[in-house]
């Protein structure tokens, strides 16, 4: 099942993502490995991170059923749990298979500085190919 929330900021998708994905781990008993929760900005997804957590914990400490190793056991999954950026994403699933791709495990993603420095260059290069032809 995919569910994508789109709206603008201040509507309550944190708020309405948090509490799905709460459902599906506490009533439907999915595993939060196999939940995917992305979006774009670091700071979305520490907050995204931090609300599940949360949401999660004061959950699972008022159900007196849920046994103390279980609790400690689905909190360490939610913890680890694919709540991130997409580029963090397709980061990890590109170094998991780095040597398929051709390219060093060890290889390290461009911060924002570095991005425009590399796109000069390869304009800059791209221009002089085109103007020596």
């Amino acid at each position: 099942m995919n569910t994508f929330f789109n709206s603008s900021a201040g509507t309550g998708k944190t708020y309405r993502l948090t509490d799905k994905y709460k459902k599906l781990i506490l009533e439907n008993n999915i595993d939060p490995h196999e939940i995917l929760l992305m979006t774009f900005t670091k700071n979305a997804a520490a907050e995204l991170k931090s609300e599940v957590i949360k949401k999660i914990s004061n959950e699972i400490l008022e159900f007196d059923t849920i046994k103390e190793d279980k609790q400690r056991y689905l909190m360490q999954r939610v913890y680890s749990a694919p709540i991130c950026t997409m580029d963090a994403y397709c980061k990890d699933i590109l170094q998991e298979n780095a040597i398929d791709a051709g390219i060093s495990p060890t290889f390290q993603l461009a911060e924002n500085d570095e991005y425009q420095e590399i796109l000069d260059e390869l304009s800059h290069q791209e221009m002089l190919e085109y103007i020596s032809k």
